[in-house]
């Protein structure tokens, strides 16, 4: 068995607005994950401030996080490069383009990481200017796999998604960039690769959805019946789930919007999801960032006549 972690670290800021890296490692450690997916994560070359709610700093968060999770192995994909200008009324939030802000997704993980791969999601606005309003024009995003050896489990070797889509629900945006990281991972299954014929598949995100709206990046995906939801398959409660905001009431009051699915392929190892839980043990887990953490205990087990032998291409946007 696997544990597999979902968590957007609004770039180590907590719900106190104190910037503190060791308490989001401490979420990480206590939920006992082997492979961690974060979103809104900063590597910074100088002392700069990358977001509105970040914090100056010269910090390489994936290496530190890393560090003190005791997981050696990592990468880093950086969705964007900038600079935070200004926070204006008129204009919202505006970002300079910098080389040494880097923000985006990471993935930590105890097993070592054989190949690793980015995605740029296409714009309507086509690539992004020197100066960026962050509250007007769609934001730059993308997602980050590695294929990690899975060997220590005695496992086949796993691609490992992570993404973080469009803050605008239920919008055109988001369930294009949910159409395209599905189109992109089936691209990543027809690679010639020596692995490409056995690997499992898991999606980890921050879908900016909950599972119940329509419309959304949620639908699209689970649309596609090779896609489980592992919370699903899992038994996650219904109550006191929410990861959204963070510290609402104990998960009572907000929504689930991070989610982890796994891929059924005919005649192929179906994801079986043991345990799927929301991150709470403790204080500190709702306080340091804005968002909770979800965690699943899963595996692929090889059971070809669970999954629906039905031929599935859902890759479009949905009308709307």
């Amino acid at each position: 068995m696997v544990g597999v972690l979902t968590y957007n670290i609004h770039s180590g800021v907590g719900g106190d607005g104190v910037y503190d890296l060791e308490r989001i490692a401490g979420v990480v450690r206590r939920s006992g994950a082997d492979v961690v997916c974060l979103q809104e994560v900063e590597a910074n070359g100088e002392v700069l401030r990358v977001r509105k709610w970040s914090v100056p700093h010269a910090d390489n968060q994936p290496q530190q996080i890393a560090a003190m999770c005791g997981l050696p192995h990592f990468t880093f994909s950086a969705t964007l490069t900038a600079t935070f200008s200004k926070d204006s009324l008129r204009g919202g939030e505006v970002l300079q383009h910098s080389g040494d802000g880097r923000y985006g997704l990471c993935i930590l993980s105890r097993f070592p990481i054989i190949r690793s791969r980015q995605l740029s999601f296409n714009r309507a606005e086509g690539s992004p200017g020197e100066t960026l309003f962050m509250d007007q024009e769609e934001q730059p995003r993308g997602a980050l796999a590695v294929l990690l050896d899975m060997q220590e489990e005695d496992a086949e070797p796993m691609w490992v998604v992570n993404t973080h889509l469009s803050h605008r629900i239920a919008s055109k945006e988001q369930r294009r960039q949910a159409a395209e990281v599905l189109h992109w991972m089936d691209e990543l299954r027809s690679e010639d690769l020596p692995e490409s014929d056995r690997a499992t598949f898991l999606l980890a995100a921050d879908l900016n959805s909950p599972s119940f709206c329509p419309y959304s990046s949620y639908s699209v995906i689970a649309a596609d019946s090779r896609w489980k939801d592992l919370w699903q398959e899992g038994g996650g409660p219904c109550c006191c789930s929410a990861t959204f905001p963070a510290n609402w009431c104990g998960g009572f009051f907000g929504t689930r919007i991070d989610h982890i699915f796994g891929l059924c392929l005919e005649d192929g190892p179906i994801p079986m999801c043991e345990t799927a839980r929301v991150v709470r043990e403790t204080p500190a887990d709702e306080l340091a960032s804005d968002h909770c953490a979800v965690f699943v205990q899963m595996d692929f087990v090889v059971a070809p006549d669970v999954c629906s032998k039905e031929e599935v291409t859902v890759h479009q946007p949905l009308a709307g």
